[in-house]
């Protein structure tokens, strides 16, 4: 089966999303997509999703590594434990990160997520662009049904949430419909810092070729998860602000 190759962005981060099989014959014919999202010269980073690639095989692995331009800084998402042993075959490249999960993304590539661009609109609250780690859930018919994404805009008031991993992204917008009003009990993962619980409502759904994504309005967060939030914003929002002037 021809692997299903596409791309989009968060921040200054390109995701590569490689579904079904990329191994034999379509290992080459994958490896000339590839070629082909990352023939442009720019100073993007780019993540691999390897979450629905059910079969990698040698071929597979070096296209995706021969794909990209020597100046390039990359990493590679990988699912099942059979695709991670292939990929750590070829680990002694140290121009390739190894990523388990969203949040060891952001560690690593943190402050790409967060795009350049600026905005003049109004807002309630200070919203500021950010790259922070999210685990969210709700609850359903007794059982738990569990999300990842990372924050890439944070205010007081609510966040908006992206999707690296794209088997999570269907099944949310499958079932995090706005009309449902669904409670979300969310966990946000600041660096250093303990995780900021609080509770919210889907109020938007983002999908295009861009962007895949949710907004989340706060509905139930107390008082000292509020500041903590005030103080994140204003603390970084100020480092933004200095190193633009440098």
């Amino acid at each position: 089966m021809i692997p299903q190759i596409t791309q989009r962005k968060i921040g200054n981060v390109k995701i590569i999303d490689i579904k079904g099989a990329l191994s034999g014959s379509w290992a080459l014919r994958g490896k000339e997509k590839l070629s082909q999202a990352l023939a442009s010269k720019t100073d993007e980073k780019v993540v691999f999703n390897l979450k629905e690639t059910n079969s990698l095989d040698t071929l597979g692995a070096k296209s995706i590594f021969e794909s990209i331009p020597q100046d390039r800084e990359a990493g590679i998402l990988f699912g099942n434990a059979g695709i991670a042993d292939v990929i750590n075959r070829f680990s002694e490249s140290k121009r390739f990160q190894m990523f388990h999960n969203e949040a060891e993304i952001v560690s690593a590539f943190g402050q790409d997520f967060v795009s350049d661009e600026n905005t003049n609109e109004q807002r309630t609250f200070l919203r500021m662009e950010t790259a922070v780690p999210m685990e969210f859930y709700y609850e359903e018919e007794g059982r738990r049904v569990q999300f990842q994404a990372i924050i890439t805009n944070l205010s007081e008031g609510g966040l908006f949430a992206e999707y690296i991993d794209l088997e999570t992204a269907e099944e949310s917008l499958l079932h995090l419909d706005p009309y449902e009003l669904k409670t979300l009990h969310l966990k946000l993962l600041f660096p250093n810092k303990k995780p900021i619980h609080a509770e919210g409502k889907v109020v938007y759904r983002k999908l295009d070729a861009e962007q895949v994504g949710i907004g989340i309005q706060f509905s139930e967060i107390g008082q000292l998860e509020k500041n903590q939030i005030r103080h994140f914003l204003k603390l970084h929002s100020f480092e933004k602000t200095t190193l633009n002037q440098l």
